[in-house]
């Protein structure tokens, strides 16, 4: 969460919360997707061997994110993200007209990103 700015083009440098532990349900924490800094709410974290799960929405209700993690090999890690949208024929609508293409396209940003980042954080073997 501390390097949301990097991550996303065009966001604020914010205070990020103070409690860096795993999420827990309840727990308020800025959006790493989008660009105005909203805030989402933990709704739900499963923790199993080789898998996590985790669902967020933002502080209206409205719409929200699924991460699920997943152990390939010791190496590897396969991380999928789906966008929720309330059940609601309106925004289900409004969301596919006005927001679809804005949201993938920040997804794109968001993973290129990330993955510039962590090519930098990578620190070399050390062979002695």
């Amino acid at each position: 969460m501390q390097q949301h700015a990097k991550l996303i083009e065009g966001s604020k440098k914010i205070e990020a919360p103070t409690d860096d532990s795993l999420a827990r349900i309840g727990t308020k924490h800025y959006c790493l997707i989008t660009r105005n800094n909203s805030v989402n709410i933990t709704e739900y974290v499963k923790v199993e061997d080789g898998n996590i799960e985790m669902v967020e929405m933002n502080e209206k209700g409205v719409a929200g994110y699924r991460y699920t993690l997943k152990k390939i090999s010791p190496e590897q890690t396969k991380l999928s993200i789906q966008m929720l949208v309330k059940n609601n024929p309106f925004f289900k609508m409004a969301f596919s007209i006005s927001m679809k293409s804005k949201m993938m396209k920040r997804f794109r940003e968001f993973f290129t990103n990330l993955r510039g980042y962590l090519k930098k954080a990578e620190t070399p073997e050390l062979s002695i």
